[in-house]
């Protein structure tokens, strides 16, 4: 099925306990909205709608009435630019009064919200905020906040899967380790077992540092995707919140389905950040949205901030000037100098 509303439009679709995919973009990626149509849909009044973006086409196929779909698409962008326009306006008038000295009324101006930027030690570094104590807390969890910064990590179903045959082997080894004890098997010895158990605890414990040490963070400006390994290579990649062009969430097999637990792919211009494996993708698909129209809308008041201080200086200036040209009326008094 399709969604259309006042900031996205998105595509949906699931095969019960097979298949889940969702992609969506923000109505002001769009670049344009197409409709193609067979003259056996034409015939029965449906069609496809096709969504051109950035990143690729989203096809809304044998959609019914395309037309009124591709209008409401069309109207909702309308209506942002006029609200955003009618905003921009208002805050302009309210900031010339103010500036002039003509007072008026409280406009939406005042009303907006103060950005303020997180205040974390380290700089860019947003794991260094997270203090030991904190961490082993937060260890199973899939999803924690902290400090402003949503940090996900790969579902446990992830750990269970690379590990599973390590669990296995530990307890035949601890089986096997007390049936030695007790004589009931001759061979091997006992400081044999124990030295394979020691082993298996550190390959237990190498898996378990392997999974936790995959992060995926959502901070107020950007997106990170954390990949470490233990003892091993660590990258980081990022993108600013602003420049995503669509976002989409798949789950590919009935086990994802059955667990909720997919990969959420963020594409940013030609490259793309995946969030794999995390728990409730939907869920992290809308937080990221979220966070994505916050980015934006900060952008777009500090831009209208800019070109309201620049006219307001200009006319303030051009005001003053005209003052000063102004000639003294006939009987006002003039300073003789």
């Amino acid at each position: 099925f399709y969604l259309v509303t006042s900031e996205r439009a998105a595509w949906v679709e699931k095969v019960i306990w097979l298949h889940d995919q969702r992609r969506e973009v923000p109505l002001s990626s769009i670049l344009s909205v197409n409709i193609s149509s067979t003259q056996m849909q034409r015939l029965f009044g449906y069609g496809d709608v096709i969504i051109r973006t950035y990143t690729g086409n989203i096809p809304m196929r044998n959609a019914a009435h395309p037309e009124v779909l591709l209008d409401l698409i069309a109207e909702c962008q309308e209506l942002a630019k006029m609200r955003a326009k009618q905003t921009d306006k208002e805050n302009i008038n309210q900031a010339i009064r103010s500036r002039l000295g003509l007072g008026g009324e409280t406009s939406p101006m005042a009303e907006e919200d103060d950005f303020i930027d997180l205040d974390m030690e380290g700089g860019l570094q947003l794991t260094e905020t997270i203090t030991p104590l904190q961490e082993f807390i937060n260890l199973f969890r899939a999803r924690y906040e902290l400090n402003g910064v949503i940090t996900y990590r790969k579902h446990i179903f992830i750990l269970f899967r690379n590990s599973w045959f390590l669990w296995l082997f530990f307890v035949l080894l601890l089986v096997s380790f007390f049936a030695r004890m007790v004589q009931l098997i001759p061979f091997p010895s006992l400081g044999t077992l124990a030295i394979l158990i020691g082993i298996n605890i550190l390959a237990l414990a190498y898996a378990f540092a392997d999974w936790a040490n995959d992060r995926f963070q959502i901070t107020d400006k950007q997106v990170i995707d954390l990949d470490r390994k233990p003892f091993g290579r660590e990258s980081k990649r990022s993108a600013l919140l602003e420049n995503i062009l669509s976002l989409d969430y798949r789950r590919e097999n009935i086990f994802q389905r059955i667990f909720d637990f997919g990969t959420v792919a963020i594409n940013v211009g030609d490259i793309q950040l995946d969030f794999e494996h995390v728990a409730q993708p939907m869920n992290v698909q809308n937080e990221i949205f979220e966070r994505y129209n916050t980015a934006i809308k900060e952008n777009e008041q500090a831009e209208s901030r800019r070109r309201r201080d620049d006219m307001v200086e200009f006319l303030a200036a051009y005001h003053e000037e005209n003052n000063e040209g102004v000639a003294p009326l006939e009987g006002d008094e003039t300073q003789q100098l």
